[in-house]
């Protein structure tokens, strides 16, 4: 009976030692991911560019100079852009170098990774319009309609019985670009502190699930996984709304930080 425990406990013991090297293996495998990630994408958005210095007084002047050549190539197409501005909390589109409607910022997030890179790879890549190639949206798009003031009393009443259906309780628009940014705009909500709170932690719970899934995905694949640096910004929703109706499928988009 001695011996048959014995055999038990020792592959008790050997089972608890294989997991926890599994375990350790794989959180040393994630780690790696996380770390070496980011710099992958930071080695593919630099260029050999050996002619520019700057210091650090400069930074600020570096990014607002890429903001107005971004702006400057923006303008020179004929088409609806949207124009973010971190520094002045404000979202705005323009067509052909004139801002026809903005609105506040009411709060942001912003990869450390963005406010990580030196100026000459925000300069590369912020010296021009970001192309968005995937869009994802909660809202309808639907094209803005001018609508004519009603002739009569009956004509009124009808028009105010018109379910509307651009105002959504909860918008929320997502912009993957071409430099793999993923950039969310999403609707305030005036909900309690508690159910804010809630839905951030289920919305940060989501995401790590996902992150976890691309680097189990990867690894299996002996890849490094596409690293995405995100950008969230928070405003009003019917000017969210708004926006999205007025910008293109897949509009040009000028960063600025």
């Amino acid at each position: 009976m001695i011996p048959f425990l014995t055999q038990i406990n020792l592959k008790r013991e050997f089972l608890k030692n294989t997991l926890k090297i599994l375990l350790i293996s794989a959180l040393a495998i994630a780690a790696i991911q996380l770390f070496v990630a980011p710099h992958k994408i930071n080695k593919k958005w630099k260029v050999d560019n050996g002619n520019f210095r700057y210091n650090r007084e400069q930074d600020l002047l570096i990014k607002q100079l890429a903001y107005y050549r971004a702006i400057e190539t923006a303008s020179k197409h004929d088409s609806i852009y949207l124009i973010i501005s971190i520094p002045d909390s404000l979202i705005s589109i323009g067509i052909n170098g004139v801002k026809f409607y903005g609105t506040k910022i009411q709060s942001y997030q912003m990869d450390k990774f963005l406010t990580g890179i030196n100026s000459t790879t925000v300069l590369n890549q912020f010296q021009k319009p970001l192309k968005s190639k995937e869009t994802f949206s909660s809202i309808v798009k639907e094209p803005i309609k001018v609508k004519i003031a009603p002739k009569n009393a009956e004509e009124a009443a009808r028009m105010m019985t018109l379910p509307d259906s651009v105002i959504f309780e909860h918008a929320e628009l997502t912009y993957l670009t071409e430099n793999g940014i993923v950039l969310t705009l999403k609707a305030r909500e005036d909900k309690s502190w508690f159910v804010n709170k809630w839905s951030n932690s289920i919305s940060q719970l989501s995401d790590i699930l996902v992150k976890a899934l691309n680097i189990t995905l990867a690894t299996g694949q002996f890849k490094i996984y596409d690293y995405q640096p995100e950008i969230q910004l928070t405003l009003d929703n019917i000017a969210l709304t708004s926006i999205y109706r007025a910008l293109p499928k897949e509009p040009m988009i000028v960063i600025s930080y």
